[in-house]
């Protein structure tokens, strides 16, 4: 076999402090080499909760993410004359993208959401919920539409399911809201008691989750959900109809996108 027409080399000793020198600069490029790799893992996934005991009088804003943006809108109202009155809550978003988990009826009604559930993809996110409604006669007949007025009893602690956007990423969060019929009174009262949302784009959120750590009872949310009865939905036609509060100022329509 021919050789190469290359010398041969021998290995050069080389003296004990650059072989000490050269050990320190494969740890470094090793350990840089470990950090780069880190780096480029996916961001945590973080719950961002905010407490909060608001009574919804009027409309009242929601900027869930805290960055100056108006997401969600709540109004709650009464309305009446000496024959009747109407009482009633409706969720809406601020921006066309944003939405409540809610029915598939036009008009539709926001689910009130027990804790434990799961909010994000595979259901509908209309950009308006009806959540509540209360009509009552001066003869004391009463009727009640949505999930919230539960049949004139109210509901504690249930959730709103949100979707929203963050820099063109839709991102999931909740509301707790309460329901309280007290007696001897006009209507209902409405309280926020707080609400959340998940920093990682299009990843799912628990209901009432505040951290990471809280994993336990979870329920799975499926995709469809029961439509209002016809009473129901006939009532909430009537009573969230009207687009004008008792002082005659006039509800803004739901903006289009940004």
């Amino acid at each position: 076999m021919k050789r190469s027409g290359r010398p041969y080399r021998t290995p050069a000793n080389l003296p004990e402090p650059v072989y000490r020198l050269l050990k320190v600069y494969a740890l470094a490029a090793s350990a840089a080499g470990v950090g780069g790799l880190a780096l480029a893992q996916p961001a945590e996934a973080k719950v961002v909760y905010t407490p909060a005991h608001l009574k919804l009088h009027g409309l009242v804003t929601l900027d869930v993410d805290h960055n100056g943006a108006i997401d969600f809108n709540l109004w709650h109202t009464v309305t009446g004359n000496p024959s009747q009155y109407t009482s009633w809550l409706i969720a809406y978003a601020d921006d066309i993208r944003n939405g409540f988990i809610g029915t598939s009826r036009k008009g539709s009604f926001a689910i009130a959401l027990p804790r434990g559930a799961k909010i994000g993809t595979g259901v509908l996110f209309p950009p308006e919920g009806r959540m509540a409604a209360e009509r009552c006669q001066s003869d004391g007949r009463c009727s009640w539409a949505g999930q919230w007025a539960n049949g004139g009893n109210g509901v504690k602690n249930r959730y709103l399911g949100l979707k929203f956007i963050i820099n063109g990423l839709i991102h999931f969060g909740w509301a707790r809201v309460i329901v309280d019929k007290p007696s001897a009174s006009f209507g209902f009262n409405a309280i926020l008691t707080g609400y959340a949302y998940e920093t990682i784009a299009n990843k799912p959120i628990i209901a009432g989750k505040t951290n990471q750590a809280e994993d336990s009872g979870v329920e799975e949310l499926e995709a469809t959900f029961p439509t209002p009865t016809a009473e129901a939905a006939t009532l909430g036609s009537l009573a969230l109809g009207s687009t004008r509060t008792a002082h005659g100022a006039k509800i803004r329509p739901v903006r289009a996108a940004r």
